[in-house]
């Protein structure tokens, strides 16, 4: 049974021979396992290290990190340890155990090597165990496929290995290692799922441990295969991220089936950084799509259905800025290019060319304000009606940038640039063109 550990290990495929690896190293049986069968592992891995995070919950914790920094001067392993402050940092209605975890991970973003892999030591027994606490949730495909062997970054060895194969390589090794006394708190749901429920089911199924981790790459196969389905869905209709703050694709990449819209809203607002949003804030979000209307998701995220499906944060405050000569510049969620003469990018939504008087009058970049107007050939025009007419989505309209010169604004995307400013072709003219940070393909 040991013997599976080291199989286990020696599977793993590293594609970059040298890239490092990091562990992350609670001084219990399965990480201590995981770290002594890297080292040992054949072909040898170049770079290895280890992390181990102090969550401060627990008194015996100064004693695990003392027990972990002994560990690894005795097998010559570069270690960091790192305290995070788990009470101080829990979010409004987060459980400690959901906090503990987000900030165990945040902390291993920060402190593993930068192009390292992360090696965490969950094994079969950690995914049975992650699959019913997702059923018990009404989960579907996703939290029903339980972990991964491999996300980004993250690699996890010894998943298909059980707890009984770990006690075996442990005795056979005489491996030290720690107890953590929250594992038997049966007030924690995944203890109580570990000690009182899977013992039942085994009643039922012996085999219920490898039953469950087959279920689960099953089902995480279906459902990478209805991701890419989105995935294909939004790139095909211009889907772009416009600096982590907000999302627009064309209305037409919802003319599918309700699975795979209900993954198009969830990777939209994956964009925007809201990963921990519940199942009736995404059917809200789907319900606002479907209808053309909006709504409001919690932490201040808003979708808005219509032309274009829009998944957005409220706009953030971005200083005045003045260009006196060509050159690159950054604003806000974009970034704007300014020149004269050749090479002439093609006039277009996102690019004008205006007369070269503009750099001598001051030429100035800000957010829209509610009066602002814009010059046309039959008079002025409110720049929010031009706006709105042009179908600029409405989450890009206090976002985009606004050109102004000797206070008069001059172009903004998406609508014609201000009459008598509008320049034809040749060496003289300024060419001004903006690119959303993370702009994808949506046309204004």
């Amino acid at each position: 049974m040991e013997d599976r550990v080291k199989a286990a290990v020696a599977a793993v495929f590293f594609p970059e021979g040298d890239r490092p690896v990091a562990v992350a190293l609670s001084g219990g049986r399965d990480s201590v396992a995981l770290l002594h069968a890297l080292i040992n592992r054949t072909p040898k891995i170049n770079s290895l290290s280890a992390l181990h995070i102090d969550h401060g919950l627990r008194p015996e914790a100064e004693e695990e990190a003392a027990f972990v920094r002994a560990l690894c001067r005795t097998w010559n392993v570069p270690l960091s340890v790192v305290s995070v402050n788990v009470p101080a940092n829990r979010r409004a209605g987060e459980s400690m155990e959901a906090a503990a975890r987000r900030l165990r991970y945040q902390a291993f973003e920060e402190n593993a090597p930068q192009d390292a892999l992360i090696a965490t030591a969950h094994h079969a027994g950690d995914q049975a165990e992650t699959v019913v606490q997702h059923l018990l949730r009404g989960s579907g495909l996703r939290g029903l496929g339980g972990m991964a062997p491999q996300r980004g970054r993250y690699i996890r060895p010894l998943l298909g290995v059980t707890r009984e194969d770990i006690d075996a390589y442990c005795t056979r090794y005489a491996l030290a290692y720690v107890e953590d006394s929250s594992n038997a708190d049966v007030a924690i749901q995944r203890n109580r799922i570990r000690h009182e429920l899977m013992p039942m089911l085994k009643e039922y199924n012996p085999q219920i441990v490898p039953a469950l981790a087959a279920m689960a790459d099953t089902l995480r196969e279906d459902e990478a295969y209805f991701e890419q389905q989105a995935q294909q869905a939004l790139t095909e209709n211009g889907f772009s991220v416009f600096g982590g703050e907000a999302a627009v694709v064309d209305r037409a990449a919802f003319n599918r089936p309700a699975p795979i819209q209900k993954r198009m809203i969830r990777q939209m607002l994956r964009a925007i950084g809201a990963y921990d949003l519940t199942q009736t804030a995404f059917l809200h979000a789907l319900q606002a799509v479907n209808t053309g209307r909006s709504a409001t998701l919690p932490g201040h995220i808003h979708v808005r259905g219509g032309a274009a499906v829009q998944v957005y944060r409220p706009a953030m405050p971005v200083p005045e800025q003045e260009f006196s000569e060509p050159g690159q510049y950054r604003f806000g969620v974009f970034n704007i290019s300014v020149g004269l003469g050749a090479p002439m990018p093609a006039r277009g939504p996102w690019c004008a060319h205006v007369s070269p008087a503009v750099l001598t009058h001051g030429l100035s970049v800000r957010l829209r304000r509610p009066k602002d107007t814009v010059a046309m050939p039959y008079g002025s025009a409110l720049l929010s009606d031009l706006m709105m007419d042009r179908k600029v989505p409405f989450c890009l309209r206090d976002r985009v940038p606004v050109f102004t010169a000797d206070g008069a604004v001059v172009w903004a995307p998406g609508v014609p640039p201000s009459a008598g400013i509008n320049a034809v072709n040749g060496d003289g003219v300024c060419h001004i063109t903006v690119e959303g940070i993370d702009l994808g393909g949506y046309e204004l």
